[in-house]
């Protein structure tokens, strides 16, 4: 039986290991996954979607530090929709290492965690062991495979250390709610979004959040991104965060290699038209494994950037 594990980040990515080696040690029918053993861990692709079609468990590995970031709510929303949904036992279990089922956001939320302990581990393990069907242990064997094994398992999770973020010390250094915070001190009317992966964006709710604000002052979005089933998903929750104006965003698609050469990270143009009222400002999001972290370019780099996208958005990419 296949299980994926989901991570996000350093800490979380040496969870997804320690997992990976250990659980067929404990349940031989078991055979796990990480997403970077078919390509870059925290970039969704074709060729991930369709191993989860043959994936019948998932966990995801959650740390303090990326149990907000969009890329692992992204997975998490990626892997319940291409698992089989059982009867009773939950398919999607995020597991939760120094950190608490009150620290983390949809869609996440609705999903039975499991904590990083001898009791959570066993009752991830009864879970994962009840789908195996003709192959599934006993319980009486299961707890006597576990108690061998579980030592092990404990040694790796205790030598782990989370070094979790801390507010930046540089003034032009912006965290996701910094950010947020300085999108409403602009006074924005006109918003490109500029992304290779638009997906986890719009599932994210600070983000739902600040979009569905701006609407309210008649902000207009455009967004340029791939063209792929996960972008038409998308497009079809920005439906519902801009409800009845629709006609205030749209979606500009492209082959991923066009963006990825024009766009290799996440870009905010805020008033590419500027006036006085509006002042143009630029953040594109540090290409780092620790994503969330943005700066804002300065007065000829932003308009450099905005030239390059309006060519995207007009269909001159070139």
């Amino acid at each position: 039986m296949k299980v994926f594990l989901s991570f996000s980040g350093k800490e979380s990515r040496d969870i997804a290991l320690a997992l990976r080696d250990w659980l067929p040690k404990v349940i031989q029918a078991v055979k796990p996954f990480i997403s970077e053993d078919i390509g870059k861990g925290e970039r969704w692709s074709e060729e991930l979607a369709e191993e989860l079609n043959d994936t019948d468990f998932g966990i995801i590995c959650i740390t303090k530090y990326n149990s907000s970031m969009p890329w692992i709510n992204f997975e998490a929303g990626a892997v319940s929709k291409a698992i089989p949904k059982a009867v009773r036992e939950p398919w999607v279990v995020p597991f939760l290492f120094k950190t608490d089922r009150t620290e983390i956001s949809a869609p996440l939320q609705q999903f039975q965690a499991a904590t990083a302990d001898k009791d959570g581990v066993f009752r991830m393990l009864v879970s994962l062991n009840n789908r195996l069907g003709k192959e599934q242990l006993t319980h009486d064997l299961l707890e006597q495979e576990f108690e061998t094994w579980w030592t092990e398992l404990e040694g790796k999770l205790d030598k782990l250390i989370v070094d979790l973020p801390v507010a930046p010390p540089l003034p032009w250094l912006y965290t996701a709610d910094r950010l947020t915070d300085r999108q409403e001190e602009i006074n924005p009317k006109q918003i490109w979004v500029v992304t290779p992966h638009l997906y986890p964006r719009t599932i994210d709710p600070k983000v739902r959040d600040i979009i569905q604000r701006n609407v309210e002052h008649d902000v207009s979005y455009t967004y340029v991104t791939v063209l792929s089933n996960e972008t038409a998903e998308a497009e079809r929750d920005l439906e519902h965060i801009f409800n009845a104006k629709r006609n205030s965003f749209k979606v500009i698609r492209y082959r991923e290699s066009t963006i990825r050469r024009l766009a290799p990270t996440d870009f905010l143009v805020i008033n590419p038209d500027p006036d006085a009222q509006h002042p143009l400002h630029v953040f594109l999001e540090l290409p780092i494994e620790s994503r969330g972290y943005w700066i804002e370019v300065d007065g000829k780099a932003a308009l450099g950037f905005v030239n390059r996208f309006r060519r995207l958005i007009e269909g001159k990419s070139g």
